[in-house]
């Protein structure tokens, strides 16, 4: 797979991931649905403008639109939730610890 279609898949995937239609975030980007659409394809590349803007709206790093591997997902998905604990007070925190430390005792249901 090319650097611009990784890129539109990338895109549609963090798009997807923040429950956003195309045209939610089309609209949010100030963009045609037509012009996303064609960057989710990776039939065009979009500019250095539209692409921070992408990434501003769906509240993710540039970077996090080139790479695919899983390793990489999981540690953005690591760094995020550290940098919403941080901005918890420390009895928050504390409670957002046994919430997580129960989640991970209940069995997985397939």
């Amino acid at each position: 797979m090319g650097l611009q279609q990784e890129l539109g898949r990338q895109v549609r995937l963090h798009r997807e991931r923040g429950g956003l239609s195309q045209v939610d975030l089309a609209e949010a980007i100030g963009r045609s649905v037509q012009m996303l659409g064609r960057i989710e394809r990776g039939k065009s590349a979009p500019s250095l403008d539209t692409l921070e803007e992408i990434a501003r709206v769906l509240q993710t790093p540039v970077q996090a639109f080139f790479g695919s591997d899983e390793a990489g997902q999981a540690n953005e998905g690591v760094a995020r939730l550290l940098q919403r604990l941080a901005s918890l007070s420390p009895d928050e925190v504390e409670w957002i610890d046994h919430l997580v430390a129960a989640a991970l005792r209940r069995p997985r249901v397939r």
